[in-house]
């Protein structure tokens, strides 16, 4: 088994999955070396990590001999060792870089491993306008610029000395954006009218923009209380995290990262903070650039909410009809009303998207609808008809009222609920810390699907 783990990890940038990991990992509550240290100060407070990737101070009976196994998998080499996300995240607010304007300011943390490579810093992110954020096609609109400097060897600094206005380094980086829809790129020239610049005397400088529409995965569970996240994945072409990685700059030089709100276009959405950082995945380096965004619910609460609950409450009105011919019609017209609701809310938000909190709503109100028209047509069907005493002296239509009264507490009790943990849900991913939601998200273990060559 160690020696199979061994060879998947070699393959694999991130081990594979497995049953004994997946226990053990969760059994034991050790650190592993090469995890990265987070921003926040908490990490101050937790103690000290054990020696080597499990703790040998308490016994675990049969689970200890494989994390002894295990061992060997998890305590490799810095070179071998996985490099996971370095991520550094800020509440966005509008104090930093004036009104209207979201910054993100990170400082680059320290690499456990020796790096001999190039490295391409990222001077300044900046997103001017953002908009029209689609749910069916999984997309949003946006236009982001990047300014990027790396060293300049001693020949890239003659050259530019000499002819600034045709100068162009040795070596340029490969920029592109890797969930990329229909997204355009522009080098943008400078004072000099050369897209290559020579910065501080010791590095070149290049702006780089993209503009266009770009791809995301929403989660729609939540809605209308949801939380998305739009990112910006750029990433590196030809070079490989040896040779050449993204760094984010040094605290002390403040924000970097930038959100424009006043030419944006978000009706719906309050942008509450942006998240950045660098990160290796299949041997190459990337740079995630996020804006966290939380949708108003009020529209939707008053547009579409508020009518249901009317149609719930108009459900009562069955019982004004003494025949089950009359009942049955205006249960019907309740139920086409919520159908029709549900046609909206296929409007709002993809087939693909799973049951959300309005759908249960509008299909709990349905079956809540329906029970009540089967209540209220039995008890026309009683011996005195609806309005005589069934017993306790109360009539048949007074229990089956009786009924779908206590249905329709029900139902909105577990409605509130259901919205009281969705806020709390989402709420927090506003709050969690954004290395580990990337380090979930690796643990994942989403592969690159590949074509199997046979090999005679």
């Amino acid at each position: 088994k160690t020696q199979e783990l061994t060879q998947t990890t070699q393959i694999s940038r991130y081990p594979a999955p497995c049953k004994v990991r997946r226990a053990a990992t969760k059994m034991l509550e050790a650190r592993r070396p090469w995890q990265p240290e987070r921003a926040s100060s908490a990490r101050a407070r937790e103690p000290p990590a054990p020696e080597g990737p499990f703790s040998a101070t308490k016994p675990f009976g049969e689970l200890s001999r494989a994390a002894t196994h295990l061992s060997a998998l998890f305590a490799r080499s810095d070179e071998q060792a996985p490099e996971l996300p370095k991520y550094h995240d800020a509440s966005a607010t509008s104090t930093d870089a004036g009104p209207g304007v979201y910054a993100l300011s990170c400082s680059q943390a320290a690499r456990g491993n020796k790096f001999t490579g190039r490295e391409l810093e990222v001077q300044c992110a900046y997103v001017p306008f953002l908009g029209d954020v689609d749910a069916h096609h999984s997309s949003f609109a946006a236009r982001i610029d990047l300014d990027l400097t790396w060293a300049a060897s001693e020949e890239d600094l003659r050259l530019a000395k000499e002819d600034p206005r045709g100068y162009a380094p040795g070596f340029v980086p490969d920029i592109v954006i890797k969930n990329a829809q229909t997204v355009e790129t522009l080098f943008v020239a400078g004072k000099s009218g050369n897209v290559h610049q020579i910065q501080d005397g010791t590095k070149n400088f290049m702006r780089v923009r993209f503009e266009g529409t770009f791809v995301e995965e929403y989660s729609f569970a939540a809605f209308p209380f949801d939380v998305q996240t739009l990112t910006f994945v750029l990433g590196l072409s030809f070079y490989n995290s040896d040779e050449l990685r993204f760094v984010l700059p040094p605290e002390k030089k403040g924000p970097f990262f930038y959100l424009l709100t006043r030419h944006s276009a978000l009706p719906e959405w309050t942008p509450m903070r942006l998240l950045a950082g660098t990160h290796i995945v299949e041997g190459f380096s990337e740079l995630l650039c996020k804006v966290q965004l939380k949708r108003d619910p009020r529209p939707y609460v008053v547009r579409i909410g508020a009518p249901c609950m009317l149609l719930n409450t108009l459900q009562f009105g069955i019982f004004t009809a003494e025949w089950a011919e009359g009942r049955v019609n205006l249960t019907l017209t309740i139920v086409l009303t919520y159908v029709a609701v549900i046609y909206t809310l296929t409007g709002l938000v993809p087939m693909a998207a799973g049951i959300t909190i309005a759908d249960r709503y509008v299909l709990l109100s349905i079956v809540v609808a329906v029970f009540g028209l089967g209540l209220s047509v039995l008890a026309t069907f009683q011996p005195e008809g609806s309005q005589g005493p069934l017993f306790e002296n109360v009539s048949a239509d007074g229990w089956a009222a009786l009924v779908i009264f206590a249905m329709q507490v029900s139902m909105h009790a577990y409605m509130g609920a259901a919205v009281l943990n969705a806020r709390r849900v989402e709420g927090e991913k506003l709050t969690v810390s954004f290395e580990q939601e990337e380090y979930n998200s690796l643990a994942r273990n989403r592969k690159t699907l590949e074509f199997p060559r046979r090999v005679d």
